[in-house]
């Protein structure tokens, strides 16, 4: 069964605290076989990071790409370190180990790696925490910010998700019960979170996609312009509605 996904971005938004997900990151990505060991259980963080959201770099040279999820499984390929691959699917867990399911970029090979020979990209920084969302409809959480990216897991409509400060192409970065991956935003949203009336920008004024001043500009709002307050809110900013379009305003500039 194929669940909702759209590209339509959500109207309504309360930010809470803004945890550093960094720790959680480096916990769960990439911690070697300890942590694999521990099963389903555990909630493995997906594949994911800032930059590159389904992309894994192999940690430990002879990876070895396998035709299934176990070590029972014939051997494709024996992968050296360093060597980027492309998260398609969780593959369980298998004789003490947890796998995916990875397409390998150099040589479009796929195939079944243990998640411990796996870590996340390095550099860029990590998306960070900003409140808690709540899914609208059954929805499906993908391993990237599109319809194209796999389907990592089916959440059912009122579930409780982690949202990131990050978002692309009308998708939010979110962690649920441990996974990480992509919630189309037309289906996430805050709970109590009316439209609160309007503002008039008191200067041309930058329609950011983010609550920062380093945060890209969707659109510039012309002097006098009417908008409508969202339920949003981060320290200095505001979630607002511009002509149909949502983003965020700095409060400094509206009357």
């Amino acid at each position: 069964m194929i669940y909702t996904d759209s590209k339509t971005p959500s109207h309504s938004g309360t930010y809470a605290a803004r945890p550093n997900r960094r720790a959680v990151v480096k916990a769960l990505v990439g911690i070697g076989v300890a942590a694999v060991a521990a099963g389903p259980t555990l909630g493995l963080l997906s594949p994911a990071s800032a930059r590159s959201t389904d992309s894994l770099i192999v940690n430990t040279a002879g990876a070895r790409l396998r035709s299934g999820p176990g070590t029972g499984y014939a051997t494709i390929a024996s992968l050296a370190k360093g060597a980027e691959v492309r998260y398609l699917a969780d593959g369980g867990t298998a004789n003490g180990y947890r796998w995916y399911k990875v397409r390998v970029l150099s040589t479009g090979k796929e195939g079944f790696v243990a998640a411990s020979l796996l870590s996340a990209p390095d550099g860029g920084s990590d998306p960070v925490i900003i409140g808690i969302m709540y899914t609208t409809a059954t929805v499906n959480l993908r391993s990237g910010p599109s319809t194209s990216n796999s389907v990592l897991k089916v959440v059912p409509a009122n579930s409780a998700v982690q949202a990131s400060d990050t978002a692309r192409n009308g998708y939010r970065y979110v962690i649920i019960s441990g996974l990480a991956g992509w919630i189309s935003e037309s289906y996430l949203a805050h709970r109590d979170a009316p439209s609160e009336g309007t503002f008039t920008t008191t200067a041309r004024l930058n329609l950011r996609a983010q609550p920062s001043s380093t945060a890209a500009v969707i659109l510039t709002m012309p002097e006098n312009s009417v908008v409508t307050a969202l339920a949003g809110t981060a320290p200095g900013w505001r979630q607002v509605s511009y002509k149909g379009t949502v983003g965020w305003a700095s409060t400094n500039y509206l009357n």
